[in-house]
C-alpha cells in the first residue's frame, strides 16, 4: 500500500515539475499570434493553357506576395499596371475599368458639375441668411416676455433706495421687496335680484 502511493506521489511530482518548466504549460495562457507578421496570401490562379504545371522545388510561388514590396507600393503608388498581388494586368483606363466607366455613364457621373462644391456653398450661405429672420423674431419675442433680456436702464436713485431698505430689513440685497397688501373692495348689492336671484 506504501509503495502504491509512493509511486502516485512520484507521478505527480514529475508532472508537476515538468510543467513548471515551460511557462505555458499546464495553466499557462496559449501565445497570440504577432498581427505584423500575418498577411493575406494570394488566391490561386488558373493557368492560362490549362495544363497543370509540375512543381519545382525552391522556387517561389509566382502569386506570392512580399510584404516589404505590397506595403512600398501601398505608400509610393503603383507605376506600373499590376494589381495588389503584383501581377501584371491589362493598360488601365484613365477613369477606372469598362466597369465603372459603363456605371458612370449610366448613372450620369460622367456629366457632374465640377462647380457643385460652390454651389452648395452659396445655397447653404442664402439658407442660413434667410433663417436669420427667424431667429431675430424668436430672440426678440423672448426679449419682450422677459424683461431682463431687454436691457432696460435701471434707475440708480431707486436702486440704491431698494438696497437700503433691504439691508435696514435684514434681507439679501438681490431680494425683492413683499408685495403690497391687497385691497378688498366691497361691492354694494344690487337692489333687485330678479327671479333667478331668489331662487339662490
Amino acid at each position: 500500500m506504501r509503495r502504491t502511493w509512493a509511486i502516485l506521489f512520484l507521478s505527480a511530482a514529475a508532472a508537476l515539475i515538468g510543467a513548471c518548466g515551460n511557462q505555458d504549460g499546464l495553466f499557462g495562457a496559449k501565445p497570440a499570434p504577432d498581427e505584423f507578421a500575418v498577411y493575406s496570401r494570394a488566391p490561386l490562379a488558373m493557368p492560362p493553357d490549362f495544363a497543370l504545371r509540375p512543381p519545382a522545388p525552391g522556387t517561389q510561388r509566382p502569386q506570392d506576395v512580399i510584404p516589404r514590396e505590397r506595403a512600398e507600393k501601398a505608400l509610393l503608388g503603383n507605376p506600373e499596371n499590376t494589381n495588389k498581388f503584383g501581377l501584371k494586368t491589362a493598360e488601365a483606363s484613365p477613369g477606372g475599368s469598362p466597369g465603372v466607366q459603363a456605371l458612370l455613364k449610366d448613372t450620369g457621373g460622367l456629366k457632374a458639375d465640377p462647380k457643385i462644391r460652390a454651389t452648395i456653398t452659396s445655397e447653404m450661405s442664402i439658407m442660413s441668411q434667410g433663417d436669420k429672420g427667424f431667429t431675430e423674431r424668436l430672440l426678440s419675442w423672448t426679449r419682450k416676455n422677459n424683461p431682463e433680456q431687454a436691457g432696460i436702464v435701471i434707475n440708480p436713485d431707486d436702486e440704491a433706495r431698494r438696497i437700503k431698505e433691504n439691508q435696514a430689513q435684514g434681507r439679501p440685497i438681490t431680494a425683492t421687496p413683499p408685495p403690497a397688501a391687497p385691497t378688498i373692495t366691497r361691492r354694494s348689492a344690487p337692489k333687485s335680484k330678479g327671479f333667478w336671484g331668489s331662487l339662490f
